[in-house]
């Protein structure tokens, strides 16, 4: 489980590649914990997917939400089912850093994916 880190701590530098979306993700977390190489590398993965979401999301801006399947027959436009598999698996994903409430106490796995997608998407 990550820990708090001391006064002194200088954040582990952000990975080559991230786009404004993971950098902000990454620069949350690593500047209030202090990861193992192995969180780490989860921090990644998270800080890619949520990159990942955010280029599905402005793929999707201003595309209808059904469009036109082979037959003719509207069907949900793709984007939205990858955007939705995107988004449980990094709820899934980051739920795995195990990061402490507020308390300091560890969260449960599933609230803490429910929590986070909440406050990623507006649910309150």
């Amino acid at each position: 489980m990550p820990t708090k880190p001391p006064k002194a701590h200088k954040p582990t530098p952000e990975p080559k590649g991230l786009g404004p979306a993971g950098r902000s993700l990454w620069k949350s977390v690593a500047a209030e914990y202090m990861l193992r190489p192995d969180e780490l590398r989860v921090l990644e993965h998270c800080a890619h997917l949520e990159d990942r979401i955010r280029q599905l999301e402005d793929e999707l801006a201003g595309q209808p939400v059904m469009v036109e399947g082979s037959r003719g027959q509207p069907v949900l436009n793709p984007l939205v089912a990858e955007i939705r598999f995107s988004r449980e698996t990094f709820a899934r994903t980051i739920a795995k850093l195990r990061l402490p409430d507020d308390y300091g106490m560890p969260r449960n796995p599933s609230v803490s994916a429910r929590e986070l997608a909440r406050a990623r998407w507006g649910g309150g």
